[in-house]
């Protein structure tokens, strides 16, 4: 996903923005790749999630040590 990310987020800024919308796709990219690092550190460490927590970055940050305020 983060390979993915790149190639996206690269064509973007190189059409100054105006890239057929790709601008999005990309971001979108980059918070499931957040998210994937996140859960995957938390596993490591033996956490768990409540499965009502969902998407929620911040919180998954903050609980996989990532200093998300």
């Amino acid at each position: 996903m983060r390979a993915a990310f790149r190639v996206l987020l690269d064509y973007w800024l190189k059409t100054t923005g105006h890239a057929g919308g790709v601008g999005l796709p990309a971001l979108l990219l980059a918070g499931y790749a957040i998210e994937n690092l996140a859960k995957s550190r938390l596993v490591e460490q033996g956490a768990d999630w409540p499965s009502k927590r969902g998407h929620d970055l911040p919180w998954l940050a903050r609980k996989a040590g990532g200093g998300a305020r």
